[in-house]
């Protein structure tokens, strides 16, 4: 696709004056924005997901900010059709007393584990249900969202619970740490659901 160009920047700047949707956000900034590489923002600026202009006579081209929040929404809506399905299926483990391997969890909402866009895509519902379990119930209900081996959560879990202010451990890739807030969650889960008899065996019994 043929990257678009303003005449000069006085014509950009008239542009932006009056509607800022037509800021040029500089190639790398959007990337790191959109937590994808440079060349993955170009690739979509080349089949139309993202608009590219530039600016005659200068070496600069950026992504329109419209578009960028364009792709925002577009990503919130298909978020969406996920967090529903997902929580009803930790829910139900959750009444159980039974983890849930992150594989099985993907197969069960229409993911593949195999493909790295969609376990990014995974790492985003599961934090979208924690935060709300942890607003209304005070835990993190995808604790129980776990590796295959060793059956507990991904560094991946870890990170984002102290990114999101919800733990802070002196140093959380300290697994000694990392096993307590999650057998911590795991009680909480089970004092939520006790009606249900809820209780985690496979970890409690090891």
């Amino acid at each position: 696709m043929k990257k678009r160009e303003y005449s000069s920047s006085e014509h950009y700047i008239d542009e932006i004056k009056s509607n800022s949707d037509l800021y040029l956000v500089p190639i790398q900034v959007a990337a790191d924005y959109l937590e994808v590489t440079a060349q993955t923002v170009n690739a979509y600026a080349s089949n139309g997901q993202l608009i590219k202009r530039g600016i005659k006579g200068l070496r600069f081209s950026g992504i329109e900010l419209g578009s960028i929040i364009d792709m925002e929404k577009r990503k919130e809506d298909e978020l969406k059709k996920y967090i529903a399905p997902a929580k009803k299926i930790l829910t139900s483990a959750a009444k159980k007393g039974r983890l849930v391997e992150y594989g099985k969890l993907m197969g069960g909402i229409g993911l593949d584990h195999q493909k790295s866009k969609d376990r990014k895509l995974l790492g985003k519902v599961l934090l979208a249900i924690s935060k709300e379990s942890m607003e209304v119930d005070k835990f993190m209900l995808s604790a129980i969202a776990v590796r295959q081996v060793g059956k507990r959560p991904n560094k991946s879990f870890y990170s984002a619970v102290v990114r999101e202010g919800y733990w802070k451990p002196d140093n959380f890739e300290d697994t000694r740490s990392q096993e307590r807030f999650f057998k911590m969650q795991l009680r909480r889960i089970e004092k939520r659901y006790e009606r249900y008899k809820s209780k985690f065996v496979e970890v409690w019994e090891k």
